[in-house]
């Protein structure tokens, strides 16, 4: 029920008490008006309405408090409805900020961890490309046949990126110590690159 409703009704059922208690007290006599003489005042008299008594005074006074003690509780409760409203508003809010936060956050991360993978790759192939470099050198510094023997053993690729490096006198050289197949399939794939 509304607020605007909760009031209708409160009034509503305080008129019916009022009601009531007036009845009640018509019906009551007073300490006012002596036992056996007349209730209502004449016309002559400067009210317009029989006295009422003082437990009927009580009894309204009574019920006029406990409505604005319910009156006060029921703002209370709006009051504190209002107060969770707003205050689920500021946490959803919160919450969405924390979100963006999150986000952003988990952002940085996958930028930083694609940024070490990349230098790492890039490491990881500098080092390869040098310890390829100082193979290739100590291979050609070798006696043809013995390179050939130590290329024939190595993985085509790795041989044909060795061979390449190689100074191109001992390159021949080397491959001219090969046997004609072995040699013909390196050459094939240090041009080419491997074969699937």
């Amino acid at each position: 029920m509304t607020a605007p409703g909760r009031s209708l009704a409160l009034a509503a059922a305080l008129g019916a008490v009022l009601f009531a208690a007036v009845a009640w007290a018509a019906d009551e006599p007073t300490s006012d008006v002596p036992a056996g003489s007349e209730a209502w005042p004449s016309p002559d008299d400067s009210y317009a309405c029989k006295p009422v008594g003082h437990a009927a005074g009580a009894f309204l006074s009574e019920i006029s408090k406990n409505i604005k003690s319910k009156r006060a509780e029921l703002d209370r409760i709006e009051a504190a409805k209002q107060d969770l409203t707003r205050l689920k508003q500021e946490l959803v809010e919160e919450s969405h900020k924390l979100q963006a936060r999150i986000d952003e956050w988990d952002k940085r991360m996958a930028d930083t961890k694609r940024k070490e993978d990349e230098a790492e790759q890039k490491r990881q192939a500098e080092a390869k490309e040098e310890g390829q470099a100082k193979l290739a050198k100590a291979i050609s510094k070798m006696p043809p046949p013995s390179a050939a023997t130590v290329l024939t053993g190595l993985d085509p690729a790795l041989a044909a990126n060795l061979l390449r490096r190689m100074p191109p006198q001992q390159a021949g050289a080397t491959l001219a110590a090969m046997n004609p197949q072995q040699a013909a399939r390196l050459t094939t794939t240090a041009i080419e690159g491997p074969q699937p």
